[in-house]
């Protein structure tokens, strides 16, 4: 006979139930875990440790390529991730239209080819593969087809050349690429290297070409392999698949970025038949090497990194004009921005908006309370501890540090540095990158929705496209 759940149910009940009626005197019948420790006594936390050190190594090949070795015994696989800094060669490519064509043309895995992801852009190009550690040579060999100078035949050029021309044009149609081009747009301007526009020329076989020359070269790159490797299996790995990599001197023209533009403060793309409507405020940070870059992260964090973040209160649980909100930071060679988005009901998205004006007004006003600090700092510790926790993640975390101008030593500085930040720092950020003039505000959705966004204080939208240029 297969007992049925209710029946189930009343024969565990009746484990803790009386048989019988017990005399006035007696006492209670009671379950014996009911007075567990777990049951009426929270857990005792004890205080994080502070994260191990990340052992790694490094060499160079004489064409000037830097390889991080970041060994992982107990991973079963190997994570490579090269990372071309191109910022150097792209001052001149406005938009930074050259970068994409160039990846999407020459840095293009072969149509079936498994476990290789790429990304091209500025101010960096990525290659990344993940594999059994007894493959690392394959994999390895597969990178350098991709990076390694090659003459396509003329009609894979042809036919790769003008899909990426169209998919760069087409994109701009795009709202989910529209907020993030319309805010490096308020920030740098449309016409900047970090922003992408196609207010200029599309650029010719040739500078693509000449592009992909000078910028995709060994003493540009760090190549960084983590998991179950060895450093001598790595330098005769790399040494076979990278030393033929021509080794040309890397261009390192970098400007200053400009100051944010003069023009409008808040922007609105109309983009028809959004499920929410998407908004953002941004401003300007610190570089990743500057003191207080450790602080601005946290304040992030506490923004809107969480359920637990100041914008996540009062957008969301408070208000309930938000379905979404977080927060993040972009991390560029000499600056950064961070944004604070929401994605809004149509017709509280004013409201949600304010909501995360207010949480940003209170860092820079009264700063975060202990508990939020203390929250946020070990949100962020246990980020990275999940982060280094993988091979991909290792790989990410250390190919990132040289294109950010940042020692590889910085790697295992970043959890001290977070422990470290204090209230006040967190608010000086604040008060130092996120004042009001500073502050940037994009919308992407029904523009109808927007009309009064102009109560927001920072004067009335400008629409633009999905590039984030200006339109009448």
């Amino acid at each position: 006979m297969r007992a049925t759940p209710w029946l189930v149910s009343l024969l565990v009940l009746g484990g803790c139930a009386a048989s019988a009626p017990h005399p006035a005197d007696a006492p209670a019948p009671h379950c014996p875990t009911e007075d567990a420790p777990f049951r009426t006594t929270a857990p005792q936390v004890p205080e994080d440790a502070a994260p191990a050190r990340v052992a790694f190594d490094t060499f160079t090949l004489a064409n000037g390529l830097t390889v991080v070795v970041v060994p992982r015994r107990s991973f079963p696989v190997v994570s490579a991730q090269l990372v071309i800094d191109v910022s150097g060669a792209s001052a001149d490519d406005i938009g930074g239209r050259r970068a994409f064509m160039a990846g999407r043309v020459y840095v293009t895995p072969p149509e079936g080819a498994t476990g290789i992801v790429v990304a091209c852009g500025v101010p960096t190009c990525t290659v990344t593969a993940t594999a059994p550690s007894d493959e690392l040579s394959k994999v390895l060999g597969g990178i350098a087809r991709l990076v390694l100078p090659a003459n396509l035949p003329r009609d894979v050029f042809e036919g790769r050349f003008a899909a990426a021309a169209r998919l760069f044009e087409m994109s701009g149609s795009d709202p989910s690429l529209a907020v993030g081009r319309n805010v490096r747009a308020l920030m740098f301007g449309y016409r900047h290297e970090y922003g992408e526009s196609t207010a200029t020329r599309r650029p010719t076989g040739d500078e693509v070409r000449a592009f992909r020359d000078r910028a995709l070269v060994p003493r540009a790159s760090t190549l960084v392999l983590a998991g179950d490797v060895s450093v001598d299996d790595a330098r005769t790995a790399v040494t076979g698949a990278l030393a033929a990599w021509p080794d040309v001197a890397p261009v390192t023209i970098r400007p200053e970025p400009p100051p944010p533009p003069a023009g409008p403060h808040v922007v609105v793309f109309p983009a028809r038949n959004l499920a929410q409507l998407q908004g953002l405020v941004a401003a300007r940070g610190p570089r990743a090497t500057d003191p207080d870059a450790p602080a601005f992260r946290v304040l992030a964090e506490l923004l809107g990194g969480s359920q637990a973040s100041e914008a996540f209160r009062r957008a969301r649980e408070e208000q309930g004009a938000a379905y979404a909100v977080g927060a993040n930071i972009g991390w560029l060679p000499d600056t950064s921005f961070l944004f604070v988005r929401g994605a809004f009901d149509d017709s509280r998205v004013t409201e949600g908006m304010k909501a995360l004006l207010d949480s940003i007004a209170s860092m820079r006003d009264v700063g975060p309370s202990d508990a939020d600090l203390d929250r946020a700092r070990h949100t962020l510790l246990g980020r990275w501890r999940t982060m280094t926790g993988t091979a991909t993640g290792l790989a990410t975390t250390f190919a990132v540090a040289p294109s950010l101008g940042l020692p590889l030593d910085h790697v295992q500085d970043v959890p001290a540095q977070v422990t470290a930040v204090t209230r006040e720092q967190v608010r000086a950020a604040a008060q130092r990158y996120l004042a009001p003039d500073a502050l940037r505000i994009v919308f992407v959705g029904e523009a109808a929705y927007l009309l009064d966004a102009g109560r927001l204080g920072f004067g009335w939208p400008a629409q633009t496209n999905g590039f984030g240029e200006p339109q009448p």
